[in-house]
């Protein structure tokens, strides 16, 4: 036996057969089946929208929370004082949804304004449902009162009067007060958007100086269903208190993305401040010696990576991370705060880490990403690791993938494995340069002239990252690399003989790995191994 509804049909259901669970319990006004009771509970949300002449902002989480909060759904339409309009639509919506799981509905049309309505869902059907709606809007309007106080009383000071009030707050322990972090955050993002976007590295300075004040209001400190607007809430502030846009749009989204799938920030001043404040978190966990273990990461620090690398990687944005992770820890070092032996390098493989799960989350093999970012790419003039620019590593790895089903890609990706391990045995200083003259034996000739005719053709291509073209370039020498192997003694009993090839297979070595380290390539007598 089963049982209905408790009001609508309350006692005993009888089961004959399991065939009629579903059937004989919606006699009894249960929907069993919840994905039958969420598109019923959709459809009667769009309709009573769309009866109020407007269409529901969507919010499938919401959906499913109201799903799975009731057996037999009935949506229904409540209002509140159009005077709440002064609030944000932000405050407006989670006054709706934090507790009261109710939907809002907006004007139809991309970015139409809220109306002064909202859909709730009852576990029942229509009856005395006139008194469910004023209960419903009698709570909604104590929130929306408690909402229109705090705003109201935050408005009496900006956010640049709350500037100094920031040394009051503990950002971390043992790493200072939100003031301390509010200027490491106008250092980084200011260089970030040098780098990035220097039109507004004005704008992010000012942002980043006022970007935490908001914690200070009465909306985020005393309402505690608006917390999650932080950011959100002291860009509308900083625009009422008359700063510019691009001030207050960098504060709006320095902290997005917050989860995944969420919003990028949608300007180059947010973009540049987002980074800045998620690589100052990452950085400042790690030097108070609180790194992310296993699966505890109380501190969001892999929810913070994940977002700068997601930043870069779909802005397709160029940035040294490597360097940018440098600079964000160096402050705490130079503030002498006791960080932890070890934690520069612990910080780059946490990185490194990081743009792997992008990369492999893109569908990149798992030992394409290996060789991607084990390279040796040269970013701003200079040689960094494969993983400082993620975007660039996801082409990278994506091309790679692409050329699998080459005949003479896994030939290749053996011979470079002998390659790297003759040069990882060879204890010799190698020459600076290769010497043409000492090269007698014709294949070891005929791999020299392989080298430069590879470099030639693909030296225009890796500024333009046009890996599909550098790739065919290099898959080209795989048969003399082979020939080189078959006819030459590499550790020749002369000296500078044995030198010189070496220094010769040190140079065909640099040329692939500026893209891929190919000895991370798994092939198939590896994987039967």
């Amino acid at each position: 036996d089963s049982r209905g509804h408790r009001f609508l049909a309350p006692g005993p259901v009888a089961l004959q057969q399991a065939a009629g669970y579903f059937p004989a319990l919606e006699a009894a006004s249960v929907l069993a089946n919840h994905l039958v009771r969420r598109e019923r509970l959709r459809a009667q949300i769009e309709k009573v929208a769309s009866d109020l002449g407007g269409e529901v902002l969507p919010d499938e989480a919401l959906l499913d929370i109201n799903t799975f909060m009731v057996e037999w759904p009935t949506a229904f339409a409540g209002s509140y004082d159009a005077r709440f309009h002064d609030l944000p639509d932000e405050v407006i919506v989670s006054a709706l949804r934090e507790h009261q799981f109710f939907f809002a509905v907006q004007a139809p049309g991309p970015g139409g304004s809220l109306l002064d309505k909202f859909i709730a869902v009852r576990n029942g059907d229509e009856r005395g449902l006139d008194a469910v709606r004023k209960g419903n809007e009698d709570v909604l309007a104590a929130r929306l009162e408690d909402a229109e106080f705090y705003w109201q009383t935050d408005l009496k000071r900006t956010p640049a009067d709350r500037v100094e009030d920031l040394k009051g707050v503990v950002w971390m322990e043992g790493l200072g007060s939100l003031r301390e972090k509010a200027d490491r955050l106008a250092v980084l993002g200011g260089r970030l958007a040098g780098t990035l976007a220097p039109a507004e590295r004005t704008a992010v300075v000012r942002a980043a100086l006022l970007c935490k004040t908001d914690l200070l209001t009465e909306m985020i400190g005393s309402g505690k269903e608006y917390a999650g607007l932080q950011g959100i809430i002291g860009g509308h502030y900083a625009r009422r208190a008359g700063e510019p846009e691009a001030v207050a749009d960098a504060i709006y989204w320095h902290y997005h993305p917050r989860f995944a799938g969420d919003e990028l920030p949608r300007t180059a001043a947010a973009t540049a401040l987002s980074l800045a404040d998620k690589l100052d978190h990452v950085a400042g966990s790690f030097a108070a010696g609180r790194p992310p273990s296993g699966s505890q990461d109380p501190y969001g620090v892999r929810r913070a990576a994940n977002g700068a690398v997601r930043i870069l990687v779909e802005k397709d944005l160029r940035l040294d991370l490597a360097a940018a992770a440098g600079e964000a820890l160096a402050p705490f070092t130079a503030a002498g705060v006791a960080v932890p032996e070890g934690t520069a390098a612990q910080l780059a493989a946490f990185w490194r880490d990081r743009v792997r799960a992008a990369l492999e989350e893109r569908g990149v093999r798992y030992d394409s990403c290996e060789a991607a970012l084990d390279a040796a790419i040269v970013l701003a003039g200079s040689e960094r690791p494969g993983w400082a620019d993620p975007g660039d590593a996801l082409a990278r790895g994506r091309a790679i993938d692409a050329f699998r089903g080459d005949e003479r890609f896994e030939p290749l990706a053996v011979l470079f494995k002998r390659v790297a391990n003759i040069l990882a045995k060879a204890t010799e200083t190698l020459p600076e340069r290769l010497d043409g003259a000492r090269l007698a034996e014709p294949m070891e000739k005929e791999l020299a002239a392989a080298l430069e005719r590879a470099r030639a053709a693909t030296e225009p291509l890796w500024g333009r990252r046009d890996y599909e073209a550098i790739l065919p370039a290099l898959l080209e020498m795989e048969g003399t690399i082979h020939g080189f192997f078959e006819a030459v003694l590499v550790n020749a009993e002369d000296m500078p003989t044995r030198l010189n090839r070496l220094r010769l297979l040190a140079e065909v070595r640099a040329l692939f790995v500026r893209g891929w380290d190919l000895s991370r390539i798994v092939v198939e007598g590896e994987r039967a191994q």
